[in-house]
């Protein structure tokens, strides 16, 4: 709360840890929430660069798979798991048709505290102007059947939600605040050596 009560030098002559600056349900659901959206345009680059290359897409989200793992597409701190994905907060399932292409991101939160399950249907489900339309569910442990639709994920205990675009406006003003705070946080918490 107050900026100034926590200098750098008090910090490092009391060996005190710092706690996780950001951490809780709403932090963990925001990275697997771009996971999620940087597997889905991966996914998406690899299957046209396939089709580009050989006139067909790959068959099986297996061989999707291998694509991304020999183009290095995979977003950062994600890996490739035999059939499946996984990363520091999630366990990512891939489910894909070749025709018509369709895929579905979904992650799994790793503990009942990281937040909801999220699914992620490509193509993007139509939705209302500067609104991208997903699903989440907070008992992680009910799979739908892969390409359910939405009455059909609803009916599964999924709840629509929406994430509104223009609530994050990344304009000039937004990227120099966030630039501004990382200047902040890297003044008040001393790097590791």
């Amino acid at each position: 709360e107050h900026n100034d009560a926590l200098r750098t030098d008090e910090l490092v002559e009391s060996k005190a840890i710092p706690r996780e600056m950001f951490s809780g349900a709403k932090y963990e659901t925001a990275l697997r929430f771009r996971e999620s959206a940087a597997l889905g345009m991966a996914v998406s680059l690899s299957v046209f660069a396939a089709y580009r290359a050989t006139g067909r897409p790959p068959q099986t989200a297996q061989e999707v798979l291998s694509v991304l793992a020999d183009r290095n597409l995979l977003p950062p701190g994600v890996t490739a798991e035999g059939h499946s994905l996984r990363s520091a907060s999630s366990r990512v399932r891939l489910n894909y048709k070749a025709s018509p292409l369709s895929f579905e991101v979904v992650s799994l939160p790793l503990d009942e505290n990281s937040g909801p399950a999220l699914l992620f249907q490509f193509p993007l489900p139509t939705s209302g102007a500067n609104s991208i339309m997903y699903f989440q569910n907070l008992q992680g442990d009910t799979l739908p059947a892969p390409f359910c639709n939405a009455e059909q994920l609803t009916t599964a205990g999924w709840k629509i939600s929406h994430w509104r675009t223009d609530d994050l406006a990344l304009d000039g003003s937004s990227i120099a605040d966030f630039r501004e705070q990382n200047e902040w946080i890297k003044s008040v918490v001393p790097a590791n050596k």
